[in-house]
């Protein structure tokens, strides 16, 4: 018998994401309904802006623990994916199969424009009995071999992104056709979630109103041993976009955000 060795490593990671926002709001747009002001800005801030940003972020740097080299990311056009589209999940299964992932723990990530493939294609046998005919005829695609798939926004689903008052795509970024991510690969922290209002009455402020700030300190890791548990195919042109700037865009009648 051979004897075996048994180590213990530890991984040093780093925050980088400290995001921080100041809404000022003034005196007359809270004057008769405050607490629905503050609080429809606080959930659409939330909603539209934070949320966002954070979950484009985490796919980006994701995704940056993929490559070709590895063999855990495929780039491919477009043109070639609407064809291709079942081929693609398939080898990405292969490779979670052949890296020993777990089948029950895989969420799978998908644009707009790749779940659109999905929908069309001819790889696909579609059936419709008589009784589904005769009632609301639908096809809704939930899941792909057992594994749930998530449809994310195509502003959301870049290889690379820049954070600051807002977010966009790097240069030499590019979109993402879809995405597999091992349950148990990702370590999301949250360090800080402040949200704090200034009253311009009891704090120095350069107007009369109120200041709704934010600060966010987070990142997301992969540890060496769990990289496998990422596969990315991504286009192959670089990715446009403008930026989806930090700021609160409320609906009229709502909420107003002041001098933003």
């Amino acid at each position: 018998n051979s004897n075996g060795a048994v180590q213990s490593l530890h991984e040093t990671f780093y925050l980088t994401q400290e995001r921080y926002s100041a809404i000022p709001l003034d005196k007359l747009d809270t004057l008769d309904d405050g607490e629905t002001v503050f609080a429809n800005l606080a959930k659409e801030f939330s909603r539209t802006k934070v949320t966002q940003e954070f979950d484009a972020y985490r796919f980006a740097k994701l995704c940056g623990y993929t490559s070709v080299t590895l063999g855990n990311r495929k780039v491919i056009s477009s043109a070639n994916l609407k064809d291709h589209i079942i081929e693609e999940f398939n080898a990405m299964l292969t490779w979670m199969e052949d890296n020993k992932i777990p089948e029950g723990e895989v969420l799978l990530y998908i644009s707009p424009e790749a779940m659109g493939f999905v929908r069309d294609t001819s790889e696909l046998v579609k059936k419709l009995s008589q009784s589904e005919y005769q009632g609301k005829v639908s096809f809704a695609i939930q899941n792909y071999e057992n594994k749930p798939i998530t449809v994310v926004p195509s502003d959301e689903f870049y290889t690379d992104i820049v954070t600051g008052n807002g977010y966009y795509p790097a240069a030499g970024a590019k979109k993402i056709h879809f995405m597999a991510v091992w349950k148990k690969a990702p370590i999301i922290v949250l360090n800080l979630d402040w949200t704090k209002i200034y009253d311009s009455d009891t704090t120095k402020l350069d107007f009369v109103g109120y200041s709704f700030e934010n600060l966010f300190y987070h990142d997301i890791f992969v540890t060496d041993n769990k990289v496998a548990g990422i596969y990315a195919c991504v286009s192959d042109t670089d990715a446009k976009g403008s930026a989806n700037v930090l700021r609160a865009n409320l609906v009229a009648g709502t909420a107003s955000s002041g001098k933003t």
